[in-house]
């Protein structure tokens, strides 16, 4: 048999959680290229082992000792192979293994003795790229080197990363989800595990600034009280430069930094100094505490500085995406802030540092690059977000002309970037949206103002044009353009009503469906539509357009009211009616009103009717005929309840009429002993209901609460 390309050592213990897909992920490379998986079980009690001895070429115990290096080394010298893959269970090797079996195949021709991959660090659930990090991690090792893990913690393989010729793998990924959940139950036991064997290696060299950047790493979550002296001993042995400070100071002063920014530590600035002078080329110091400081003085309004670091910040992201600048350090330690999302929010961060510092068209030429059609509906839609915020009126004009230009591959996906720009800035009109802007501190503008400019280009542009206009003709001019009313923002057609334009716009033919869409958004301005409703019912619309609006606007006012305010909302009932009522007369032939045909109107129109003849019984001292009118119209409507019940409480004459006096109460008694002689549905019951004693009391022997 072959002598293995490959030995995959792992060590493990209790991991059934992930174990069998960490040894799935490296059958592809099996296939391709001669490999062996040694295994060492250090204590499982729940069915590891058996998963493993399904997949291990060997697998034996390992007794744990506290020693992570010495369970590494037991693997290795059970290993034949010529190269040597350290791998963890929670850890899974990605589907792309080209690059590493391309490696595997040619390592004869190769010098190197250690050989470099990619740790992606995933810290949710869903394993979200975005908030992934990566680790360049020294995991392979040529046999023939003689090379061992060292530190019972942490183990390391003792190479000079700086000198080390090293291998490194550019696409070659193992995956790893032990960070999710680390701070939680899950983490808890490995937590207090590696706490207390590093609280040992302290001990052992208290001036080794490996061991106290791994120590304190460890415990600051923990939030332990040696933290804080222990964080001081670190930065102490950086300036001493003791053992290891070197390739480990960068983490020590990241990790002092970002402590002195969390708690607000007098040696902030003496120790951002001294990362900056020691070690002004480290990922550590341009990214991670880069990210920190900027957003420090972003808060306290230092602008200047805030872009200096968010320049040195995105100049070093840079740099690390084309593998430049000083890669040695992430042997180390990883990388806090150089993710995907980080990276975006520092280029947010830094746009809006330029324009508080007055540079605008540096922010805008920064904006204007941005590679919209290849964003997805959700990062194009944070990208308008993000506009808005930045209050950037060139970038916002210019984008609605790139969504409304032939740039984009299909119209398809033009159209949903301009549906995308237009719901976001529609939001910036709403009532609440502007309220919060005005209570901000150094409130300027709304943000719906950045879009004036494209009036007469869409709709949201008009609105805006809308908004900042006060004569009602240029109002009602600017109305008169729009032509799909689902894109006007209501707060727009809130400030035309108020300020009394004729609506619709003359000349403007709508259809009934979008006069009632319009005036269903306007439900929630339950004054508005009340003011609107009597306004129309003081002076009735002669023309049918302004005649359908009011109605429309009319139903809204009814459905929203509160019915708190006796007076106003009896004058509102009596508008309702009257407006209501009087298209429905105008409307509908005197035909529909006759026998059953009046039952194939609306509801809401057969009970506004019912509404008019209520008022008018009720203006002619016909109590009764009042109530059982409202009833109707509950019963054609039971949505107008509300407002029959307000109208009864709000009619002292209703009120006193229900208090019958005694002879028409004993005609009520006698009538209900004889309607309780008969079913129902009987002849009798419809022949009594139409005489005369019967509707003298059936206000009393019907339900009134309506």
């Amino acid at each position: 048999m072959a002598r293995p390309q490959l030995s995959i050592g792992i060590i493990f213990k209790n991991e059934a959680r992930c174990l069998e897909r960490c040894l799935k992920s490296f059958q592809a490379l099996r296939e391709a290229v001669p490999c062996e998986i040694v295994m060492a079980d250090t204590g499982s009690t729940d069915g590891s082992h058996e998963i493993a001895a399904k997949y291990a070429d060997i697998l034996f115990d390992f007794p744990w000792i506290n020693d992570f290096s010495a369970a590494r080394n037991a693997v290795m010298d059970r290993c034949s192979g010529k190269w040597y893959l350290s791998v963890d269970a929670d850890e899974w090797l990605d589907s792309d293994i080209s690059e590493l079996a391309a490696l595997l195949r040619s390592l004869k021709k190769r010098p190197e003795r250690v050989c470099s991959i990619i740790v992606r660090n995933y810290h949710t659930e869903n394993l979200d790229i975005g908030s992934s990090n990566d680790l360049v991690a020294l995991r392979m090792v040529r046999m023939s080197s003689k090379l061992r893990y060292m530190s019972p913690i942490h183990e390391y393989i003792p190479v000079a990363a700086e000198s080390e010729p090293t291998i490194r793998l550019e696409r070659t990924i193992l995956h790893h989800d032990g960070y999710v959940d680390w701070g939680g139950e899950r983490g808890y036991s490995k937590r207090k595990r590696n706490i207390e064997l590093l609280r040992k290696e302290v001990e052992k060299y208290p001036n080794d600034v490996r061991t106290l950047v791994h120590f304190t790493d460890s415990i600051h979550a923990e939030d332990c009280e040696d933290f804080l002296p222990t964080l001081y001993q670190m930065v102490e042995a950086v300036k001493t430069k003791s053992s290891a400070w070197e390739a480990y100071g960068p983490p020590a002063l990241r990790q002092a930094v970002l402590t002195a920014d969390e708690r607000d530590l007098p040696e902030l600035q003496e120790w951002l100094a001294m990362a900056w002078e020691w070690f002004p080329n480290s990922f550590f110091v341009c990214l991670d505490i880069g990210y920190v400081i900027a957003h420090r003085y972003w808060k306290q309004g230092s602008y200047a500085e805030c872009l200096h670091w968010c320049e040195i910040y995105m100049d070093a992201i840079a740099d690390f995406h084309a593998d430049r600048g000083e890669v040695s350090g992430l042997l180390f330690s990883t990388l806090q802030y150089a993710t995907e999302g980080c990276e975006k929010e520092m280029s947010a961060l830094r746009i809006k540092a330029l324009y508080r510092c007055g540079k605008n068209d540096e922010a805008d030429e920064i904006l204007d690059q941005a590679d919209c059609p290849a964003m997805t509906v959700s990062q194009f839609t944070v990208h308008v977000r993000n506009l808005i915020e930045l209050r950037a009126e060139g970038p916002i004009q210019r984008l609605y002309n790139r969504v409304s230009a032939p740039e984009y591959p299909t119209e398809g996906q033009a159209a949903e970037h301009r549906k995308a720009f237009l719901q976001e800035a529609a939001a910036t009109f709403a009532s609440d949206y502007r309220k919060k802007e005005a209570g901000a501190e150094n409130f300027t503008q709304h943000a719906y103002t950045l879009f004036a400019s494209l009036n007469g280009k869409c709709e949201i542009g008009t609105a805006a044009a809308v908004m900042q206009a006060d004569g009602v003709q240029e109002i009602e001019t600017l109305l008169g353009m729009i032509e799909d009313w689902d894109y006007l923002p209501t707060a727009a057609l809130e400030h035309a009503l108020e300020k009394g334009i004729h609506f619709p716009p003359a000349g403007k033919l709508m259809s009934l469906e979008e006069m009632d869409k319009l005036a269903a958004r306007l439900g929630r301005n339950v004054q508005l539509t009340a003011e609107l409703t009597l306004r129309a019912a003081g002076s009735l619309p002669e023309d049918l357009a302004s005649l359908l609006w009011a109605r429309g606007v009319a139903i809204v006012a009814v459905r929203s009211c509160h019915w708190q305010e006796a007076e106003q909302g009896m004058a509102l009932c009596r508008a309702f009616a009257k407006v209501v009522g009087s298209f429905v007369s105008r409307y509908y032939a005197e035909e529909a009103f006759r026998g059953d045909n009046f039952q194939m109107l609306p509801g809401m129109y057969r009970a506004a009717w019912y509404c008019q003849k209520a008022f008018e019984a009720l203006d002619g001292g016909d109590f009764g005929a009042y109530v059982r009118l409202l009833r109707e119209g509950v019963t054609a409507y039971p949505g107008t309840k509300k407002m029959a019940m307000f109208l009864l409480d709000n009619t002292p004459e209703v009120q006193e009429l229900l208090v019958p006096p005694p002879e028409v109460q004993a005609l009520a008694d006698q009538v209900r002993v004889i309607l309780a002689r008969y079913e129902p549905n009987d002849p009798a019951v419809a022949a009594l209901k139409q005489s005369e004693a019967y509707n003298k009391v059936a206000y009393l022997l019907e339900e009134h609460e309506v």
